[in-house]
C-alpha cells in the first residue's frame, strides 16, 4: 500500500463520515468569508454570533482543523465553529490550508502561519480584540 493510497482512504473515510452526520450548524451565526492573497486559494471563515454589535472588538478563537494537513473536513469545522461561536459569544475564525501529499509539509503549516499573521495584522478591521486571541 502506498502513502498516496493511505491519504486517499483517509479522505474517503472523512467524506463518508460527513454523509452520515446528523448534527446541524448553529442558526444564530453569521458566516463571513475571508480570502488571503496566496493565489486566492486560502480562505478563512469568520463565525460571528448574530447578536454581536458592529464596530466593537471581540474575543476571537482561531480554529485550525485537526486533520493532519491532509483532509479538508470543512463540514465538521462548519458545525463545530458555528456552535462554538453561538455558545461562547466569541467570534471563531476557521483557517484553511493546502493539503498534503499534493502540498507536502511544511506548506500547510506555512499557510496557517501566514494566515494567522495576516489576521493579527488586520485585527482591527476584523473586529478582533488583540488582547483576547486564542
Amino acid at each position: 500500500m502506498s502513502f498516496n493510497s493511505d491519504i486517499s482512504k483517509h479522505r474517503n473515510f472523512i467524506l463518508n463520515l460527513q454523509q452520515k452526520e446528523k448534527r446541524t450548524a448553529a442558526k444564530n451565526v453569521k458566516i463571513i468569508p475571508l480570502v488571503f492573497s496566496l493565489n486566492d486559494r486560502l480562505v478563512a471563515f469568520i463565525y460571528r454570533p448574530s447578536h454581536l454589535v458592529i464596530n466593537k472588538l471581540y474575543p476571537t478563537v482561531l480554529h485550525i482543523r485537526g486533520t493532519g494537513y491532509n483532509a479538508e473536513a470543512r463540514y465538521y469545522a462548519y458545525i463545530t465553529c458555528s456552535h462554538l461561536a453561538e455558545k461562547s459569544s466569541c467570534q471563531i475564525i476557521e483557517i484553511d490550508h493546502r493539503l498534503a501529499p499534493e502540498y507536502p509539509c511544511p506548506i500547510g503549516f506555512n499557510d496557517i502561519y501566514a494566515s494567522i499573521k495576516s489576521i493579527i495584522k488586520n485585527s482591527k478591521q476584523l473586529q478582533i480584540d488583540p488582547e483576547k486571541i486564542a
